[in-house]
């Protein structure tokens, strides 16, 4: 840790060098009004700055994820598995996009994938940030249709495949029917879309109803909550993107535990 963190340093260090060198060279371009050496200096912080990055992501970011997070996380207990890289990465775009989960988003960044269990049930977690496009003609900018963790819990199979989202948009997934059930506060919190409008109830009784009226997501109304064949899936778009500082290894089991709690939290009154 403490070898990465003075690499850190000196990245800092040199950064804010080079950053001070280009400012005072464009400003001498632009005050000599010399066009061509203006456009070299913006061509050359441009190329430094996607430089920095590849050597910031490879020096490192990866290095604190393999000596530092992974030997942290998986020593808390037996049978915990950590990577940066999510293994089934293309089979969960796939799944989002399959069930329109996110409609408007175009890119997936997944990482910081935990293979675990939580009370004997296998569980896999990641990080997922999904965003897309907007175009203004003369510019463009990213917007986020998602940021936060994903669980993937090995529920068992259910009687019906279920989409329930709290973005209120109205788009409803290809083969998937909008049901209001006998609960008002229930229909205006959450859009419940089903595959089938009779076994549904078998799922969503009065008592889950009634569980169902007491989550508290957040204010971007983007969390989800699915479960299809034998999976369940908690999309909990609580903008948080962890073990990204360079945090000591005890900050690292609070995040892990932090992690945890919530998913307890959360699947417990589908159990």
């Amino acid at each position: 840790m403490s070898k990465i963190e003075k690499r850190r340093r000196m990245f800092i260090g040199i950064e804010v060098a080079i950053g001070i060198l280009f400012v005072i060279l464009l400003i001498l371009a632009i005050i000599n009004q010399h066009h061509l050496y203006i456009f070299i200096t913006i061509f050359s912080i441009t190329l430094w700055c996607f430089a920095s990055a590849f050597w910031y992501y490879r020096n490192i970011k990866l290095p604190y994820k393999g000596l530092v997070v992974k030997p942290t996380i998986e020593g808390i207990k037996k049978g915990i598995k950590y990577s940066y890289k999510v293994t089934h990465e293309e089979a969960y775009k796939e799944m989002i996009k399959r069930y329109n989960l996110l409609p408007l988003a175009r890119k997936f960044d997944l990482n910081d994938e935990i293979n675990d269990e939580i009370d004997g049930i296998n569980y896999t977690s990641f990080d997922l940030i999904a965003s897309h496009q907007v175009s203004s003609g003369k510019s463009s900018h990213t917007v986020i249709d998602f940021q936060g963790k994903v669980y993937d819990v090995e529920l068992g199979s259910t009687y019906c495949d279920y989409i329930l989202k709290e973005d209120g948009k109205k788009i409803k997934p290809e083969g998937f029917t909008k049901l209001d059930l006998e609960s008002i506060k229930m229909n205006d919190k959450f859009d419940l879309y089903t595959r089938h409008t009779v076994e549904i109830f078998k799922i969503f009784t009065p008592k889950l109803i009634q569980e169902c009226n007491k989550i508290n997501f957040f204010d971007n109304k983007a969390s989800i909550i699915c479960h299809f064949a034998s999976h369940f899936y908690l999309f909990l778009a609580n903008k948080e993107n962890q073990f990204e500082k360079l945090a000591s290894p005890a900050e690292i089991k609070l995040e892990y535990n932090k992690q945890y709690e919530t998913l307890k939290k959360y699947l417990t009154p589908f159990l």
